[in-house]
């Protein structure tokens, strides 16, 4: 377990040798987790650091979930400065305990960044409910900018089809987005109609360059599979293609080639990774 740093340490040694233009931003004192600031990965303990010079945000927290109370702190930072480009927030083993409140608290001040491009959230195991995809699809309309997105709802068990419907609607406004990527890894209550919203507006997003899907443990169809393979075809400038539907018993080799002779129509596609790993068949 790594050693607690204190803050005359911090302040003196560590942040004179990796940030020496840097400005120390304390924005709560009675944070007890680990937050990952910067490319570096540096590890301070109760402090949230921003470079003066940069407009890069990195959040992490390590051994503990993460809690309602880091993202609110985040989303005060967030208040301090509208010229934010990049957030990257990141669960771990533990996994997150974020509800729809302090999803909600987030979001709204998402909204206000006129020139936010890249945007990492991850919810695994996380709490969240159709409300909190509603409030995410909302800030989403308010994101115009947005070029890179990565959303990972792995193991959200409170989600739907529902809340898949809203965050689409969401997705239709990200106009500019180049890069996506979407984990719905063991979500139980989404079905094929749920997903099927998400290849619809996929389509539409005609700058996207590089696709990543995961479905792992889903009762997804081989109707689901050629859907998806119609809308991703449509996409003319998409180079990079990553689909997992591992543990996915209901798809068949059949549909996994339909899948593959849509995708091949693609002539721009550089690199095409799929994974269909279904051990045994479970279906009764």
């Amino acid at each position: 377990m790594m050693s607690k740093i204190s803050s005359k340490h911090l302040k003196e040694s560590y942040n004179q040798k990796y940030f020496p233009q840097t400005r120390k931003k304390i924005i709560s004192r009675n944070n007890l987790y680990e937050i990952k600031i910067g490319e570096l990965g540096a590890v301070f303990p109760l402090q949230f650091i921003k470079r003066k010079d940069s407009n890069v945000f990195k959040y992490r927290e390590e051994g503990k979930p993460l809690l309602n109370k880091s993202l609110r702190m985040l989303a005060n930072a967030i208040k301090s400065s509208n010229k934010i480009q990049r957030i990257d927030i990141k669960s771990n083993f533990y996994g997150s305990l974020i509800d729809d409140q302090s999803l909600l608290y987030l979001t709204e001040e998402l909204k206000r960044l006129k020139s936010f491009h890249f945007f990492n959230l991850d919810l695994g195991r996380s709490n969240i409910t159709d409300e909190g995809l509603k409030n995410i699809g909302e800030c989403f309309k308010r994101l115009g900018a947005l070029q890179s997105l990565n959303l990972s709802l792995y193991n959200c068990k409170r989600i739907s089809d529902k809340g898949l419907e809203s965050l689409s609607e969401g997705f239709k406004r990200l106009r500019l987005l180049q890069s996506i990527k979407l984990s719905f890894r063991y979500c139980d209550q989404i079905t094929n109609k749920g997903f099927q919203q998400i290849s619809e507006v996929l389509k539409r997003l005609g700058f996207l360059k590089s696709v990543s899907l995961e479905f792992n443990g889903h009762r997804i169809t081989d109707s689901f599979l050629t859907h998806l393979g119609q809308s991703l075809n449509r996409l003319t400038s998409l180079q990079d293609i990553y689909l997992n539907f591992n543990l996915c018993f209901w798809i068949t080799d059949e549909g996994v080639d339909q899948l593959i002779k849509a995708l091949q129509k693609n002539s721009c596609l550089q690199s095409f990774g799929l994974i269909f790993l279904k051990l045994m068949n479970l279906r009764k």
